[in-house]
């Protein structure tokens, strides 16, 4: 298993590195390269952009967490040893070592099919139905697209992943082992983005109410709770010094200033329904998999209070935040941090099933078609100046018609 999960790694990284743009496709990852360069000088502050703020010595910082910056760094270096000389911050240039950080989020896309590989075959589908759903999600999802990009949603999807594979594993199985990948990842999240630490509350959630099933006696469980609090509150703990660092007050924090005053009756139903941001437009297996967690509510309880409460919190969040431009977030990237979560219900789901299974497959084909068409076309074009792909498979139908 752990050879095929390797295997699945490699061939996603292989897939997604040849989408790669050769340049930042947005502020967002262009400010976090700029990020990555100052780290391999030394020091964190960068040039003004428009997602950057004042912080200590009057110097600009990046709004965003910096373990994406800091996993770069190894193939920035790799690569900015045959650049002479690399480029420095606030340069357009691209050097090799540019390059190769701009792949990070290629390899950590490429991990997260390999999680969700390891969560089918956890679950019991065979290696190879398991491989084929976990490909399926990889490119009919925002996984395929943002793959090319430099922003942190996709660590985070990774991060709250495995995390979500941890605490599945050790419900079934009972060792610690997995209680602490699953604490360790959840522990980093808000090192990617700040708001990812709303998934603690589904993420506790579902261990207390796991723990609850179990027969074990108190003091297994209070260790149990041990693991899952140590690694989290100590990240938390190490994130306040370091915005103490970054802004140079204790009371700060990277969205301090931003304003969270959009009125929800506005953005919600955008991204639930609308062509441009429908999170379900581009990942529908996501529709499946909500039918799959609702049917079998009753053995999902847990992963489903954990589910429901993460993304009901998320969306509130999300939904009131109005980004740099004034308006409503641009999704749907801003949800690819939850779409892998949440398709694990999909796995569990297709792995209980007895005959006949040949209908929920095709209706895995069928909505895994519709979301390959969104997401190709996403990949395939500069998505910041496009048409969306709804319209341009719209116009495509329509011209066909006409003819």
């Amino acid at each position: 298993m752990k050879t095929q999960a390797f295997a699945i790694f490699l061939s996603s990284w292989l897939l997604f590195t040849l989408f790669h743009p050769g340049h930042p496709l947005t502020v967002d990852s262009a400010t976090t390269l700029q990020t990555v360069r100052a780290l391999a000088q030394g020091h964190l502050d960068i040039p003004e952009t428009m997602v950057t703020r004042v912080g200590r010595g009057g110097l600009h910082y990046s709004l965003y967490g910096p373990l994406l910056p800091m996993l770069s760094l190894p193939g920035y270096w790799l690569g900015a040893m045959f650049d002479d000389p690399p480029p420095p911050p606030g340069s357009a240039e691209v050097g090799l070592g540019d390059w190769m950080a701009l792949n990070t989020n290629q390899w950590i896309s490429g991990a997260m099919v390999a999680v969700l590989f390891l969560i089918g075959v956890h679950c019991g589908l065979s290696s190879r139905l398991s491989a084929v759903l976990a490909i399926l999600c990889a490119i009919s999802t925002l996984i395929f697209p943002y793959s090319r990009d430099f922003f942190s949603q996709p660590l985070c999807a990774f991060l709250l992943t495995l995390s979500g594979y941890g605490i599945l594993a050790f419900s079934r199985e009972r060792r610690e082992r997995f209680l602490w990948v699953a604490a360790v990842s959840a522990a980093l999240l808000p090192w990617g983005r700040m708001d990812m630490g709303i998934a603690f509350v589904g993420l506790y959630l579902w261990v207390i109410i796991d723990s609850l099933k179990q027969s074990e006696n108190l003091g297994k469980k209070r260790k149990e709770m041990m693991i899952l609090s140590v690694p989290i509150l100590t990240s938390l703990a190490l994130l306040f010094f370091f915005d103490w660092y970054r802004w140079g007050r204790w009371s700060s924090s990277p969205y301090g200033e931003q304003n969270f005053n959009v009125p929800l009756i506005d953005s919600v139903p955008k991204f639930l329904f609308s062509v441009e941001l429908s999170v379900f437009l581009y990942n529908p297996l996501l529709l499946l998999s909500f039918w799959f967690l609702a049917r079998g509510w009753n053995e999902m309880k847990s992963l489903g209070i954990a589910i429901l409460s993460i993304d009901a919190i998320y969306i509130v969040v999300v939904g009131k935040y109005q980004d740099y431009h004034g308006g409503i977030c641009p999704g749907p990237r801003y949800f690819l941090s939850l779409v892998p979560f949440n398709l694990i219900p999909l796995f569990i789901g297709l792995s209980r099933l007895r005959n006949p299974k040949a209908t929920a497959w095709a209706m895995v084909v069928l909505l895994a078609t519709v979301g390959i068409a969104m997401n190709a076309y996403e990949t395939l074009v500069d998505y910041t100046s496009a048409p969306p792909a709804w319209d341009y498979w719209m116009n495509l139908l329509m011209g066909m018609i006409e003819k």
